[in-house]
C-alpha cells in the first residue's frame, strides 16, 4: 500500500513540472509546440525547416489563436517575441550557428549537432527558423494595441 501511494505521488508531482521539450507535429523537427507558464500565460513555438521569419511568426500567431480558443478565451497579447535561426557553419561541419533575436537585439552562438542535417532532404537548404511568442490570454474586451489579437480572427 505504501509503495502504491508513493508511486502515485511521484507521478502526480512529476506531471506538474513544466519543461521545454520541443514536440513538433511531424517527425522532421518542425511544427507547433506550446508550454503553459501559468493560468493564462503560455509560450508558443513554431519551427520551420527553412529561412522564413514572416511565415514562422504567422504560424505561431495562428497556433496562439487556436490555443486561446481551446481555453475558451477571446484574445491574446504578445508579451515577448523571439526569432531563432540555425544553420551549419558550412556544408561539411556539424557546428551549428544559432542567431537569437529578441526585440531587435540579436546574439549569435554555436554548438555541435551531428544530427541537425538528418531533418532535411538532401536537396534542401539546411536552415531552421523558429518563432517563440510569450502570450497572455483573456476574455471580454480586447486590449488595444499592435500586439493584441482576436483569437477568432486569426
Amino acid at each position: 500500500m505504501k509503495n502504491t501511494l508513493l508511486i502515485f505521488i511521484m507521478i502526480v508531482l512529476g506531471g506538474c513540472a513544466t519543461q521545454y521539450r520541443y514536440n513538433p507535429t511531424t517527425a522532421t523537427g518542425s511544427g507547433p509546440y506550446h508550454a503553459q507558464v501559468n493560468d493564462n500565460l503560455y509560450r508558443v513555438h513554431y519551427k520551420l525547416l527553412k529561412d522564413d521569419q514572416k511565415q514562422a511568426r504567422q504560424l505561431a500567431l495562428q497556433h496562439a489563436a487556436k490555443l486561446t480558443r481551446q481555453q475558451q478565451l477571446d484574445w491574446f497579447v504578445v508579451l515577448r517575441q523571439q526569432m531563432i535561426t540555425e544553420q551549419p557553419i558550412n556544408s561539411s561541419s556539424d557546428k551549428i550557428i544559432r542567431l537569437t533575436c529578441d526585440n531587435g537585439q540579436c546574439q549569435q552562438s554555436s554548438y555541435d549537432n551531428p544530427y541537425f542535417r538528418q531533418q532535411f532532404k538532401e536537396s534542401t537548404p539546411t536552415v531552421t527558423t523558429e518563432a517563440i511568442l510569450q502570450i497572455r490570454m483573456g476574455r471580454g474586451m480586447r486590449p488595444h494595441g499592435a500586439k493584441s489579437f482576436d483569437a477568432y480572427q486569426q
